[in-house]
C-alpha cells in the first residue's frame, strides 16, 4: 500500500496491485536469501572492479542514501520503495557471478 501513494494521499485499492506488491516483495526475498546463502563477502577492492560493477556500486549507495533519506526526512515510503525496486532490477540484470 505505501508504494501505491503517499500517506495523505487516497488509494484507489485494487487486487491487482496487491498481488504485484506481493510479487515484489517475494522477489526481493528470493534476492536477498540467495545473497545471504553465498556466505560472507571476501574484501572488496574498488580498484579491481570493472566499469559495469562499479556503476552497480554506486546504483547501490545512491539507493541507500535515497531511501534512508526518503523514509527518515521526507517520509515518503513509495518512493523509497519505487527506488528500491529500480536497485533489484538493476541487480537483477546484472550478470556477473563475483
Amino acid at each position: 500500500m505505501m508504494f501505491a501513494a503517499p500517506p495523505e494521499q487516497s488509494l484507489e485499492w485494487s487486487d491487482e496491485g496487491v498481488e504485484g506488491a506481493f510479487r515484489f516483495m517475494k522477489r526481493l526475498w528470493k534476492a536477498v536469501h540467495a545473497h545471504v546463502g553465498t556466505g560472507p563477502p571476501r574484501a572488496l577492492d574498488p580498484d579491481a572492479l570493472d566499469d559495469t560493477q562499479r556503476n552497480l556500486r554506486r546504483l547501490a549507495h545512491q539507493t541507500l542514501a535515497k531511501v534512508t533519506d526518503d523514509m527518515g526526512r521526507r517520509r515518503t515510503f513509495n518512493t523509497a520503495i519505487a527506488a528500491v525496486m529500480e536497485l533489484l532490477n538493476a541487480i537483477g540484470r546484472f550478470d556477473d557471478a563475483s
